[in-house]
């Protein structure tokens, strides 16, 4: 019996528009579920972004293990990948993530 292979068309769609755009981009944020960050994460986007600055952003960390999220962001950080958990509802929120981002594009943007 043969495998059915199925890729939605909008999924498609969406790789192949970050593809042709990628360019324009300075960097990728990667929003993660942080009950399940990677099994949550598309392997595309690691693709299509392989040579920008990349920040993986773990989403609900409200909902999560406190000490599964901080096992994760240690490992992410023993490989060099910035990221960061947050609690989406949490007024500071936007600025933590842009100060991480300005430090990651600190050569770009000096």
């Amino acid at each position: 019996m043969s495998t059915i292979q199925w890729f939605p068309g909008h999924m498609a769609k969406a790789i192949r528009q970050m593809e042709e755009n990628i360019h324009l981009v300075d960097i990728v944020f990667e929003l993660v579920d942080a009950r399940i960050p990677a099994a949550s994460r598309n392997p595309e986007v690691t693709r299509i972004a392989k040579n920008k600055p990349h920040l993986i952003i773990l989403t609900k960390k409200d909902l999560a293990d406190p000490q599964q999220t901080a096992a994760w962001l240690t490992y992410y950080r023993e490989q060099h990948q910035p990221a960061i958990a947050i609690d989406s509802r949490a007024n500071v929120t936007p600025k933590q993530i842009t100060k991480i981002a300005a430090s990651i594009l600190a050569d770009k943007l000096a």
